[in-house]
């Protein structure tokens, strides 16, 4: 089955996927996939929020050390110089090494609160064995006291 496709800069709310102090409701900018013939008619000073399509990209990366290679290139525009391509394409690397590390930070904040909250939901189960499914520590953790709870009704059965 193939994902939905969003046009650009469609909004999606999430209400209550995600919570925050504010209680704000969270949005995430979905750009769609975009083909080569989109990527090309938004070329220059679009201001797209979307990423160039991959394909699009590596040939671009392809291209760089074709053009170092050119002896004679002097181009009429003076931002389309190989010093200033040379410029783009390192900031271009070192932005993509920090994307890798940010998202390696992300992964590693996932499962350092999913590790919490195994270890948390452990530390409940050993207070309920240790002190009893009724006492106080059990209730300071964030649990209810069994007492507390509300014992199932059984409804009568209807007569036949």
């Amino acid at each position: 089955m193939k994902a939905p496709s969003f046009r650009q800069g469609t909004s999606i709310q999430l209400n209550g996927a995600c919570s925050s102090p504010q209680k704000i409701q969270c949005q995430i900018q979905v750009c769609g996939d975009i083909c080569e013939e989109q990527a090309a008619h938004h070329r220059r000073g679009s201001g797209l929020r979307c990423r160039v399509p991959a394909q699009v990209l590596h040939a671009d990366i392809d291209a760089f050390p074709a053009l170092k290679v050119i002896v004679d290139y002097k181009p009429a525009n003076p931002d389309d110089t190989l010093s200033v391509v040379t410029e783009k394409y390192d900031i271009l690397h070192a932005i993509r090494e920090a994307e890798n590390h940010a998202h390696s930070a992300f992964a590693a904040a996932i499962a350092v609160q999913w590790a919490f909250d195994d270890v948390i939901l452990d530390v409940k189960n050993q207070a309920k064995a240790q002190f009893g499914p009724d006492s106080d520590q059990v209730a300071a953790l964030g649990q209810k006291k069994k007492s507390e709870r509300k014992s199932r009704s059984r409804g009568s059965k209807p007569a036949t």
